[in-house]
């Protein structure tokens, strides 16, 4: 038997997104029974809005078709669209994962974006005395970006 699971995402970060193919292909390269089908919505921020009819590609994805889901998202892809993708996924008993964001009926792997930037403060604060540290945020919108500054916050 094949396995087909759809890898449904939106990123325009080239570097991260090479690394993490790499990284599952890798993986699948030792299992001859799985195939890996990519679902990316590539788009242009506008005013940190993505371009209409952007995510119109996760459409053309049945999830009938495939064995399992696996979703990595982030800020700009509506997490509303991605639960309705999980939910219906779990109705059709396929098992879903979710990469870096939260999801019910979904298995979570991600970041510890707060923990990590919490104890990096805390080490140059106690280890080095810095005591003049600035942050450089991402967009305020962003959930990642949102954990990291308040690791920050709450070193400092």
């Amino acid at each position: 038997m094949t396995y087909k699971v759809a890898f449904l995402t939106f990123d325009w970060n080239y570097m991260m997104m090479t690394g993490l193919l790499k990284g599952i292909r890798t993986r699948l390269g030792r299992e001859k029974d799985v195939r890996f089908y990519v679902f990316n919505a590539l788009a242009r921020y506008l005013d940190e809005q993505i371009e209409e009819g952007a995510l119109e590609i996760f459409n053309l994805c049945h999830l009938q078709d495939y064995d399992g889901i696996l979703l990595q998202g982030n800020s700009s892809w509506p997490v509303a669209q991605r639960q309705r993708i999980v939910d219906a996924a779990y109705a059709l008993g396929i098992p879903a994962v979710s990469v870096n964001y939260p999801l019910d009926h979904a298995v979570y792997v991600g970041t510890d974006n707060y923990g990590a930037m919490f104890e990096m403060v805390k080490h140059v604060i106690q280890v080095h005395h810095a005591r003049r540290i600035y942050y450089a945020s991402g967009l305020q919108s962003s959930y990642e970006s949102q954990q990291r500054e308040l690791g920050f916050l709450d070193a400092c």
